[in-house]
């Protein structure tokens, strides 16, 4: 498995844009949501996020922040779970999950 396997699966399940009053997400789009859009330097409306834009926020404040590569390397199946963790509850909590 890879990155550009597991961030289409993440993709596919979050969607598109949506700005549900009833998510504490927010304004989000391909399931990036706008605060965390901002802290990486996205400047635009969520709307307009591309696609290429939110696999590349994907890689670089989950995958590769957790080093999934190396991981990887080793079990895909440990790597996928940890970012699917790390999307759902933050790469702190996907760190717990593995240690426990």
């Amino acid at each position: 498995m890879s990155f550009d396997t597991e961030v289409a699966k993440i993709i596919d399940i979050e969607g598109g844009y949506s700005n549900d009053p009833l998510d504490r997400g927010g304004d989000t789009k391909f399931g990036i949501t706008e605060a965390t859009a901002k802290r990486l330097g996205y400047q635009g409306q969520m709307e307009h996020l591309t696609l290429g834009q939110a696999k590349a926020m994907y890689k670089v404040a989950y995958w590769d922040k957790l080093h999934l590569d190396e991981i990887d390397r080793l079990s895909p199946a440990i790597a996928a779970e940890l970012f699917d963790e790390a999307v759902n509850q933050g790469t702190t909590t996907a760190g717990i999950f593995l240690q426990e």
